[in-house]
């Protein structure tokens, strides 16, 4: 360090005789000394500018998520997947929705119902804008006219039926009644040929059932729902997929048991949907699957207390006709359609047949709510074998 000393001496003179301040002069370091190099540079993030200072180079470390244009930070990561439309969380949209549609609270485009102004018809999304009571008949603006009504008591009774004008608020002259027994009525119908749902108003104080034929062709043994003897009112029921002749089609109802309800009068409508579904090709089920020698037809072959449980699209919301295709060579059988919570929501009885004679038994349901439904048809009493079954409004 000597000859450090004496050249510090020597550079501090000749500082005095410049008038500089000896503690403006910096101090070399010493050459051994390895703590007093440059620091090194800080790099530069890809894309990025030079940092301007800080420990991290002046950048929040939750805004360089992605790195935006530029090297600008990005704030927000839009999430659009699986939604079609709506906010992105960004405050900008995941898409637009076509013509006729909108999007719904999860993100999803529908079809946009376009009922305005009508009372029934399609509304534009295979569902219908409403339906005509008693039988009207929807025209192609949509608006309900009234149907032809084919008063019931104007047909040819048989056995103890008769006419009956003791419950009030029907319609025409009176009614039919089966007068508490076993009895027919044949009505002439007078009609287009096609398909119809036949709208029945009727009244009864019990569960009663009529098996009913159009033009000699057994069509459907129909449960009618009771409202007790006291407050016996008049309501309708459908019975679908009727099948006319052009010109004359004759008409039969038949009592099932004691008697049969009040019939006030029929009307036929153009049907509002159909579903059917197999009854082997349950969900799950404690019945099996089997094919019937005659014609190889599956179904499903249950035993008492048997349960298949079914998951199928209701098109629109509110109460069905039922409609199952069964047959049991056991006696007081009965089917039982069950919804989600349990609840029966439509029974039949199937009379005792041979094996393999299937029938056509059915029933108005309980309200049904539109979309995908699980029910549940539940076999009791004794076995069945079911080929499929339908619902219908």
């Amino acid at each position: 360090m000597s000859n450090l000393a004496e050249e510090f001496r020597e550079l501090s003179a000749r500082s005095a005789d410049a008038g500089i301040d000896e503690n403006e002069i910096a101090v070399p370091p010493a050459p051994s000394d390895p703590t007093n190099r440059p620091a090194p540079a800080e790099p530069i993030a890809a894309g990025g500018n030079a940092p301007s200072g800080g420990g991290s180079g002046g950048v929040d470390e939750n805004e360089q998520s992605a790195g935006g244009a530029g090297g600008e930070p990005m704030s927000c990561i839009p999430r659009c997947v699986p939604k079609q439309c709506g906010d992105n969380g960004c405050g900008k949209s995941c898409g637009d929705c076509d013509a006729g549609e909108s999007c719904d609270g999860g993100g999803r485009c529908v079809c946009t119902p376009q009922c305005d102004g009508k009372q029934c018809g399609d509304d534009g999304c295979g569902a219908p804008c409403g339906m005509c009571d008693g039988g009207g008949m929807c025209d192609a603006a949509g608006k309900c006219t009234p149907g032809v009504l084919y008063e019931v008591e104007a047909g040819v009774p048989s056995g103890a039926s008769t006419s009956g004008s003791t419950v009030s608020g029907y319609a025409g002259v009176g009614y039919a009644s089966f007068g508490g027994a076993e009895g027919t009525w044949q009505l002439n119908v007078i009609a287009e040929g096609g398909e119809r749902n036949m709208v029945i108003r009727y009244a009864s104080d019990a569960y009663r059932a009529l098996a009913i034929a159009v033009n000699g062709k057994p069509q459907t043994q129909h449960v009618f729902q009771g409202a007790g003897v006291m407050n016996r009112t008049w309501t309708t029921d459908i019975i679908p997929r009727v099948v006319l002749r052009a010109g004359n089609n004759s008409i039969t109802f038949t009592s099932v048991g004691q008697s049969g309800p009040d019939l006030d009068h029929v009307a036929f409508a153009a049907p509002v949907y159909s579903v059917q579904q197999e009854a082997e090709a349950f969900t799950t089920g404690a019945c099996a699957g089997t094919l019937v020698a005659d014609g190889g037809v599956a179904v499903s072959d249950c035993p008492a207390s048997g349960i298949n449980v079914y998951n199928l699209n209701v098109p629109t919301a509110g109460p069905a006709t039922v409609t199952f295709r069964a047959t049991s060579t056991g006696i007081g059988a009965n089917l039982r359609l069950l919804d989600a919570s349990d609840t029966n929501i439509g029974e039949v009885w199937l009379l005792q047949t041979g094996v393999d004679q299937y029938q056509s038994y059915s029933t108005r349901t309980g309200p049904l709510n539109a979309g995908e439904a699980t029910l549940k048809v539940v076999v009791a009493g004794a076995g069945s074998r079911q080929n499929w079954f339908t619902l219908d409004r």
